[in-house]
């Protein structure tokens, strides 16, 4: 009888994102899946940390004990990052990529409440959502500022897009987190499949 010595591995599932969209509670509801194994802290390894190299990655990844257990990372920032597409599929392109999306409302306000508190606790100059989303140009027009992340990170089809030109939509776990916050055993049902080889 062969014996299978623990070691750690790659990830073959990536949460890439939304920032506030409940991307912790769903790997914290996944890593309940008795064949998930999750990477605790975001590595940032595909967008901050890719100069430390593969052998750093592997180093953060957990040990798996069987064959047919599963790794998934957990790195919000993914989504948006323009690099981060192309250096996953380069690593795997088969990576399964789970993203969990909010109504793109609630995400901005979400995501301009933490900034506006870390400011606060900072002693910082207090940002104003209207002043800092918006920008009036010379017509008196009233556009999106696309310079502020709280509001830019929630224009999904623009992020989609990049990704979409190294992967398949089949690729893709999409995870209503408006949903998953009110009735999350009926999505994190719909990621049972993360412990087969594919979606």
């Amino acid at each position: 009888m062969l014996m299978y010595h623990p070691h750690s591995r790659f990830p073959s599932a990536l949460i890439v994102g939304v920032r506030k969209g409940g991307t912790r509670a769903l790997l914290d509801a996944i890593a309940l899946h008795p064949k998930v194994r999750i990477v605790r802290r975001e590595t940032h390894f595909f967008d901050s940390n890719y100069s430390l190299g593969f052998d750093w990655y592997r180093e953060q990844m957990p040990e798996v004990e069987n064959e047919d257990e599963v790794v998934i990372e957990k790195t919000p920032a993914y989504f948006t990052n323009e690099n981060v597409p192309k250096r996953v599929f380069e690593m795997d392109p088969n990576m399964k990529l789970i993203l969990i999306v909010r109504h793109p409302v609630y995400r901005t306000v979400s995501d301009f409440t933490q900034v506006y508190y870390n400011k606060l606790e900072q002693n910082k100059t207090l940002p104003v959502l209207s002043l800092e989303a918006f920008r009036t140009n010379e017509a008196g027009i009233e556009t999106i500022n696309m310079e502020y992340k709280p509001m830019t990170n929630s224009l999904y089809d623009i992020h989609i897009s990049k990704w979409l030109k190294y992967f398949k939509i089949e690729n893709f776990l999409f995870v209503n987190g408006d949903v998953f916050r009110a009735n999350p055993l009926h999505e994190v049902e719909n990621t049972d499949q993360l412990a087969t080889t594919s979606f």
